[in-house]
């Protein structure tokens, strides 16, 4: 099929709405997939926002703030298998988030006890 074609066929309702409706349950599949693993490590991060106390105990209003960094440590870890890579990688995500105001100690100590990274040895 030329370009023309498949430009064509790609604003025709009919056939737009077939390769959505074929598509469907796979994307179901995945949705809910992605939702249920975001639900849990957001509740494994306040567990451990919960359990801080002293002077590194995040507030209410930083709660967010620690969650995205927690989803962007999620998704290093889903998508390298280990390994220096991800090392670097957890290393700059504590680094952004501790420049943008949050806790390094609270930072390490989530990647430690949601996603079981150590950091390594200097």
């Amino acid at each position: 099929m030329s370009r023309i074609q498949n430009w064509d066929l790609g604003y025709q309702t009919t056939a737009v709405k077939a390769k959505l409706d074929a598509r469907r349950p796979g994307m179901e599949t995945i949705l809910t997939t992605v939702y249920a693993d975001q639900e849990a490590i957001e509740g494994l991060v306040r567990g451990t926002l919960s359990g801080i106390t002293g002077a590194t105990a995040p507030t209410a209003i930083s709660a967010p703030f620690y969650q995205a960094a927690a989803k962007q440590m999620a998704k290093v870890t889903n998508h390298w298998a280990g390994g220096g890579i991800v090392d670097a990688e957890m290393a700059a995500i504590i680094t952004k988030w501790s420049g943008r105001g949050l806790s390094s100690v609270v930072l390490t100590q989530i990647a430690y006890e949601v996603f079981h990274w150590t950091p390594p040895a200097p």
